[in-house]
């Protein structure tokens, strides 16, 4: 099948954002900030999608979308007791979409088999409105003046919206719903200002809803794939950084991460859909790895010469909901120089992924995306 595209990607109103907030100007045993946001855009999209190959016409896309959000918010964080603090934060928002437009058969040469594959012509004007409440709630607890506890929990939202690519039938336009979870998280940060050894260790649990997906459905004999609400999945794990100075020129930092996610519910249509049930989420993997070391050489007063490497291992994980796109794991190893002069200029050399590793980093079944091959290059620098 041979497709040529000719399609202009106009906004006709540039997106506009407002924001305005209101704060205690003293800071104290409590402080507050209350406001709000307004955003607003719309994107149209003209095609045209000469299929005469194989369908023997020419199709015309015409959609236009209009977005407008309006958000409150308040935070207030203050102290409990003498080593114990608390931050309570809201916001409510209101989205609003608007997805209008039609895909039309032109069939210019009479002879067209376009509406024997697709429902066209494909009209539509669906609007979409939603207002997400979010927020967190935190509470911490000074251990020492350099170490502290804290837990959290919150909730935070997704929008939903329309999918906005090619509509060859009329349900593709309907929208989605928006995708929520509910956060929590605890952990202990040792942070000596001076100190030869800070860390910081976490856990989370996240739980997920109205996950945003893409599917395929079949509308009147014809199969696409549209973005929709899939179903319901959890996601917990943790994570831990440490920073060691050995001593005073050299900092080495190590952190590693652990995750665990699966697919708890699932709304489905088809034997393929019901099957994602118990899958990972995509771009999940079970553990990351990261570290580096640097060193400082004060060549004179006014120089200052310093190396460094770090390397990063990422487990393999996969690339869509279906579980069917797996990405293999990679180890990537990047080193830089740089010399500072007069705590104002910096000239630094680098090269990024030394070994030239060949790995990917997403996709699906049919396509993978490869990731950056070796790369080096140089830079200068100044502060004013």
């Amino acid at each position: 099948m041979a497709w040529f595209y000719a399609a202009e990607w106009p906004t006709f109103a540039p997106p506009l954002t407002i924001e305005a907030r209101l704060q205690n100007r003293d800071k104290g045993n409590i402080n507050w900030t209350v406001g709000g946001a307004w955003f607003k855009d719309k994107i149209s999209l003209f095609s045209t999608l000469d299929g005469a190959d194989t369908f023997r016409t020419v199709f015309e896309a015409n959609y236009l979308q209009r977005r407008e959000s309006l958000a409150a918010f308040a935070d207030v964080d203050f102290k409990v007791a003498p080593r114990l603090r608390a931050d309570l934060g809201v916001r409510i928002s209101n989205e609003k979409n608007r997805f209008s437009g039609y895909t039309h058969d032109l069939n210019p040469y009479g002879v067209s088999i376009g509406s024997l594959v697709f429902a066209l012509p494909a009209e539509f004007d669906n609007k979409l409105s939603e207002t997400s409440p979010s927020g967190r709630a935190t509470v911490t607890y000074e251990l020492s003046e350099d170490a502290r506890v804290y837990g959290s929990v919150g909730r935070g939202f997704r929008a939903g919206g329309f999918d906005g690519s090619t509509i060859w039938s009329t349900p593709e336009a309907d929208a989605f719903k928006s995708e929520s979870v509910w956060a929590y998280e605890g952990g202990v940060k040792f942070m000596p200002a001076r100190g030869p050894v800070q860390f910081e260790v976490a856990g989370f649990y996240y739980d997920f809803s109205n996950i945003q997906a893409g599917s395929f459905r079949t509308y009147d004999g014809a199969t696409t794939s549209v973005r929709t609400n899939v179903g319901k999945a959890r996601s917990y794990g943790g994570e831990a950084s440490f920073t060691i100075r050995p001593v005073r020129p050299m900092t080495i930092n190590f952190g590693v991460a652990l995750l665990d996610t699966k697919v708890t519910a699932i709304e489905a249509i088809t034997a393929a859909e019901k099957a994602r049930l118990g899958n990972d989420l995509p771009f999940a993997p079970n553990m990351t790895l990261n570290g580096s070391i640097r060193y400082e050489f004060a060549l004179n007063d006014r120089m200052t010469l310093t190396p460094q490497v770090d390397a990063r291992y990422v487990d393999a994980y996969y690339g869509d909901l279906d579980n069917t796109a797996p990405v293999g794991d990679f180890a990537l190893v990047n080193a830089r120089i740089d010399l500072k002069i007069d705590q104002r200029w910096t000239v630094a050399g680098f090269v990024r992924n030394i070994a030239d590793v060949d790995y990917t980093t997403g996709g699906s079944a049919t396509q993978a995306f490869s990731g950056t091959p070796r790369t080096w290059g140089v830079s200068l620098g100044a502060r004013f």
